[in-house]
């Protein structure tokens, strides 16, 4: 279950009495400049000296859309007014340049009709937005003011887990709230919110409101973007997700210049290259990112790359996960001409590859099957799993390019199945073909401790590390 959700507040009874603003005067775009970058004294500030610098460049942003409108996968959390056929939401922004500019996230602007931004001192204004990406969720909004506070951004490559930081955003609309807690985590990736994640994890308190608000160290720089929340509730359970700042000035500055962001794709499906998939390889690299899957008609096949092989270098550069990389190659751009270095049985390849342009979609994320409690199907040679025949049609409607596979049908309780759930297509063992139960257990038979599969899962490929 994906418990993650956007912070934008539902605006029930507190704000039913809020007055639009009329009217609007957006002054002229002035040269895109880099992000301010802060100067602070010697050492860590006290906590109320980091909300005094930060809290003045935070504001509010007040949504108004059509109801019902259909949105991305971070979708609004607002209530429909039957009188009026619109939808109110609230989050909140930071100011990163005195002529006017907001950073906030996207799903917090995403198909609004009018904004209103208030600022620390009440002042209120008409936004409108510059340019938006909801690959990252970062947007940009300007007001017609100038001579504004100005937040610092820290860097986020040198935050430490454990670091206290403060979260400042009109968290529940009761106005602006400072809350304090630590880095609970960096490099929070396939959380299954963006298509770009590289979160920092943090245990301030967040709540709905708060999205697009800054995440501050004791500096008073900003280092993170407030985004999205895990919870079972709808409201603050200890887990919290903010853009690090280092990505949110890489997209800003492009939306400065362009408007947009146009990404870059490869054509492949990627997974980390963890450990025990490593070792599973067999002389292979400790670290890189598997491809799982390259569509034939992708830029990648055509280049010669193929599933099963592991990408260690791009440009030039080691590869440190599959998230990491996947960034990377977005932000190279369409039509850019990229070098990876790739394993692939015991040796290692060069290969270049013309980017092509990542459309908007977002890719949609597997469902898990829950395993079964009865010993059904074919032996298939791995303690307590059992297999069973795949149609030609079952193979065409998961767009399986293979001639074969066999489906798990049943997983007891007590197997070491290591990741196998009911419902997975089993594709390949020792990276060959696997076309039967028997082909299956001949190939975990012959096989060395842990044997490679390769697994469809849903819309998505990965390999498993199983051990017999």
């Amino acid at each position: 279950m994906n418990l993650a959700v956007p912070l934008r507040l539902p605006l029930l009874l507190l704000l039913a009495s809020a007055v639009l603003a009329v009217g609007m005067n957006v002054g002229d775009r002035n040269a895109p400049s880099p992000l301010p970058r802060g100067n602070p004294e010697p050492g860590e500030a006290a906590v109320p000296d980091s909300v005094e610098r930060v809290a003045p460049a935070v504001v509010s942003v007040y949504s108004t859309r059509a109801a019902g409108r259909k949105t991305s996968s971070i979708d609004p959390l607002g209530i429909a007014d039957s009188s009026t056929r619109t939808e109110q939401g609230l989050g909140s922004g930071v100011i990163v340049r005195a002529d006017g500019v907001i950073v906030t996230n996207h799903h917090v602007v995403e198909g609004a009709s009018e904004l209103r931004v208030v600022l620390a001192d009440r002042r209120e204004f008409r936004g409108r937005v510059l340019g938006s990406d909801p690959h990252t969720d970062v947007a940009l909004v300007r007001i017609a003011a100038d001579a504004l506070p100005v937040a610092a951004f820290g860097d986020s490559s040198r935050v430490r887990v454990g670091e206290t930081v403060l979260a400042i955003g009109n968290s529940l609309g009761i106005g602006q709230t400072v809350s304090s807690g630590i880095v609970s985590a960096k490099g929070r990736a396939n959380i299954g919110i963006l298509d770009d994640e590289d979160f920092l994890q943090t245990d301030a308190a967040i709540n709905p409101g708060n999205s697009g608000g800054p995440l501050v160290n004791l500096k008073g720089e900003v280092i993170g973007i407030n985004t999205a929340i895990a919870t079972r509730t709808g409201g603050f359970q200890g887990v919290g997700f903010a853009i690090p700042s280092l990505l949110v000035t890489e997209i800003t500055d492009v939306l400065l210049r362009d408007g947009r962001v146009s990404r870059g794709r490869i054509g492949i499906t990627l997974q980390d290259l963890t450990p025990p998939l490593a070792r599973a390889f067999k002389d292979g690299p400790e670290r890189g990112a598997i491809v799982t899957d390259a569509p034939e008609k992708g830029p990648a096949r055509e280049a010669g790359i193929r599933r099963g092989d592991i990408i260690v270098k791009f440009e030039g550069r080691p590869v440190e996960s599959s998230a990491e990389l996947r960034h990377r190659i977005a932000m190279r751009g369409a039509g850019a001409r990229v070098k990876l270095e790739i394993w692939r049985n015991r040796k290692t390849l060069e290969i270049e590859v013309r980017l092509q342009e990542l459309e908007g979609s977002s890719p949609g994320h597997a469902k898990a099957d829950g395993g079964g409690d009865e010993p059904a199907g074919s032996s298939s040679g791995i303690d307590g799993v059992g297999v069973g025949p795949v149609s030609a049609d079952t193979l065409h409607r998961a767009g399986v390019d293979e001639e074969g596979g066999v489906i798990v049908i049943s997983v007891l309780p007590s197997s070491s199945s290591n990741g196998l759930r009911r419902g997975d297509l089993i594709v390949e063992a020792d990276l060959k073909p696997v076309h039967s139960s028997s082909e299956l257990r001949e190939a975990m038979r012959r096989s060395g401790d842990p044997v490679l599969l390769r697994v469809r899962r849903a819309d998505s490929c990965l390999y498993l590390s199983v051990s017999k």
